[in-house]
């Protein structure tokens, strides 16, 4: 008996322990958590719904599955609920409206899923991204050797688009002469052919536009340039260097332009153009003559709707900005920007850069040349030596000669 015993004990001991591991592991399976087998990146076409799908499967029938979508210009995150039939393996749906939320052509997306079976149980995928492009057109692309800039374009040949990449990598260069600091990890410049195709791209983004848009949150931009005009590549060349300077100037404040006003933000990106405009100085001299000239600080937020309102808007505000660099330095420009990166004002980022109120700097730039219409100078500071001494030098001598006892002609500002 006692040579059975041990055996028998044994056995009733592993048998005993087989049943507490089965009792154990048949819940532990039925609580185990939904498995995601495949979220891809959303199927759509530019301006139309974007259809997201997803695959999973749970040891107890699938109750919900939940979508959430976050622009990365966008503190908030959506939420919504997907279409599938409750079972232990679903095929999940959800069509989302870019329109209802406002996704910005260009704009990094990212997505994640959360999946709950009738157990109470439930997981959550990683979050995945992809950028929302205007997908209606067949982009051509090329891109600086270091792959910090690229360009892409629809219309036009090889040569449209290495003049394209030519004005952006000359504009880089030229906008970080502007801000030293400011260095772009990468940039994208999209080219459209005309302001009907580019519409859908810009209303996504912003409700007013001149003839580009930059996009900081997605390190973009858009511009319009017909291949086919005797003026395309200036236009590139002048439009392409603007927009850069835009996202430089984001990328020293954050990644954002929010809080820059209006006046700087639009002039630096026109002192970033190869040569000022030529129709500028007998713009803001006109202006100026008939009392039209409006307070700088009136510019402090976004420039006015009205197409000719806002032209002398940005006349003026490209004048103020080439007014500082040529009289203080290139470096108050960086000290500007750091300014209101810090949170001042319009008005206390001024003060406390150049020592001057807005009413005092708007002042300082109009006792200058910048006004005097019909002189086409070179953007420099030896342009403008130059033209001080033809009004304080040149000029004098030429009244003192009396040339014929002709009258003098009236001064361009009416003073």
């Amino acid at each position: 008996m006692n040579t059975l015993a041990g055996p028998i004990l044994r056995i009733v001991y592993v048998g005993l322990s087989l049943a507490a591991a089965l009792a154990i592991a048949a819940p532990a399976r039925a609580q185990a958590e939904p498995v995601i087998d495949s979220a891809p990146i959303p199927g759509y076409r530019f301006g139309e719904p974007l259809t997201f799908t997803l695959e999973a499967h749970s040891g107890a029938p699938i109750t919900r599955v939940s979508l959430y979508v976050r622009a990365s210009e966008d503190e908030r995150t959506f939420m919504g609920l997907a279409q599938f039939v409750s079972s232990e393996q679903v095929t999940a749906t959800y069509s989302f409206d870019p329109h209802q939320r406002t996704l910005s052509a260009y704009t990094p997306v990212e997505y994640w899923w959360e999946v709950t079976d009738s157990s109470g149980t439930s997981t959550r995928s990683e979050p995945a991204s992809f950028v929302y492009v205007d997908n209606r057109f067949d982009w051509q692309s090329l891109e600086t050797t270091d792959g910090r800039l690229a360009v892409h374009w629809y219309a036009g040949d090889a040569a449209f688009g290495q003049a394209a990449l030519d004005a952006a990598t000359n504009g880089y260069a030229g906008g970080r002469g502007l801000l030293a600091s400011a260095q772009l990890e990468r940039a994208d410049v999209y080219v459209y052919k005309s302001e009907a195709d580019a519409r859908a791209a810009l209303d996504s983004a912003s409700p007013f536009w001149v003839s580009g848009y930059a996009n900081p949150s997605g390190n973009s931009a858009i511009i319009v340039a017909d291949p086919a005009t005797p003026d395309a590549l200036s236009q590139v060349a002048r439009d392409i260097p603007h927009e850069l300077m835009h996202l430089l100037a984001a990328q020293s404040n954050g990644s954002r332009l929010q809080g820059v006003p209006a006046w700087f933000n639009e002039g630096l990106a026109q002192l970033n153009e190869p040569a000022p405009d030529p129709d500028d100085a007998a713009l803001l001299a006109n202006a100026r003559a008939a009392g039209g000239l409006r307070a700088l600080a009136e510019y402090c937020a976004p420039f006015p709707g009205d197409p000719d309102d806002a032209r002398l808007a940005y006349a003026h505000s490209a004048a103020v900005v080439r007014h500082i660099r040529n009289q203080f330095g290139v470096t108050k420009l960086s000290e500007l920007l750091a300014a209101y990166a810090g949170g001042l004002s319009c008005e206390a980022g001024v003060q406390e850069a150049l020592g001057l109120t807005l009413a005092g700097l708007d002042q300082a730039w109009q006792a200058g040349p910048a006004v005097a219409p019909g002189l086409l100078l070179n953007d420099t500071a030896g342009g403008w030596l130059v033209l001080a001494l033809l009004v304080g030098v040149v000029a004098p001598l030429v009244l003192l000669l009396g040339l014929g006892g002709a009258r003098p002609t009236q001064p361009a500002d009416g003073r």
